[in-house]
């Protein structure tokens, strides 16, 4: 058994009492073992929690023993270390109870909410799985979390305003990528998620281009993770991101014009150890 197996094994069976005390051991412990195989099951799925996400997705991707570490001590002693950062719920939310409606998983409940929550976000405290916030993890602070949790070197690279500098560009956020750093994109949601939509009437053709209108993102709402970045001809685009619980590929075939790539695009966060 790997070091993270036995960690997730040792945890289930012990009986200690919990700070998350309305969630059962057993479900942390089968969530444990399913995100150690596979970190993009880890879904912030309804809640407004895709900086929390993306930060957990790229902590498991690297070391799951971290991870499991992280999720298990949150649940069973209520604060945990991430790095240099320690994070420290409320009591409010460590009582809280996700309702049969919640499509969550409280294994990525736990972690997601537990920093947001410990963040205090606009002053909010984020301490039930309905709480909506109306803006995203700004930038700024995102960078600080990656700080705080031991990146060496951490780069923002983020531009709200129009045009794109060059400094921003996603042939930058590539390079990064290639030189092994992690790579978070700020994006608008909504665009992004027209652009990963199917296109049948396209992708009957080969090697389509997706030439449609999407209109713009006017502001960055959602954080992704780049996974891969594949160019033709150098004005079309293909890329792999992290996001919602699966990585996607955006398009979902043929290649997209990277002009309309950057109407929902607002730059990136690089991050390395």
């Amino acid at each position: 058994m790997t070091p993270e197996e036995l960690l997730i094994g040792a945890f289930e069976q012990r009986s200690t009492p919990t700070a998350f005390r309305n969630i059962s051991r057993k479900a942390v412990a089968d969530g444990l073992r399913d995100r150690i195989v596979d970190p993009s099951k880890i879904d912030q799925k309804s809640a407004s929690l895709c900086g929390p996400a993306a930060l957990v997705y790229d902590l498991a991707s690297h070391d799951r023993v971290a991870y499991v570490t992280f999720v298990t001590k949150l649940y069973e002693e209520g604060h945990a270390r991430l790095g240099k950062w320690e994070v420290d719920p409320s009591d409010k939310l460590e009582g809280f109870t996700l309702p049969a409606s919640a499509t969550i998983e409280p294994v990525d409940w736990i972690p997601l909410a537990s920093i947001r929550n410990t963040s205090k976000f606009m002053f909010a405290r984020y301490d039930e799985a309905g709480e909506k916030l109306a803006a995203p993890v700004l930038a700024g602070r995102f960078e600080k979390w990656l700080k705080n949790t031991g990146y060496a070197t951490v780069v923002r690279q983020t531009d709200y305003l129009r045009p794109l500098r060059k400094s921003a560009e996603l042939a930058e956020a590539e390079r990064y990528l290639r030189l092994g750093y992690s790579v978070f994109l700020f994006v608008n949601g909504k665009g992004f998620e027209r652009l990963t939509e199917e296109h049948n009437a396209v992708c009957s053709a080969p090697n389509s281009v997706v030439t449609d209108h999407y209109g713009f993102g006017i502001t960055p709402t959602h954080w992704v993770v780049l996974k891969s970045v594949s160019w033709n001809g150098g004005n079309l685009v293909k890329l792999s991101v992290y996001t919602w619980g699966e990585v996607r590929s955006i398009p979902d075939c043929g290649w997209v014009e990277y002009k309309k790539v950057k109407r929902h695009y607002f730059g990136f966060v690089a991050a390395k150890h």
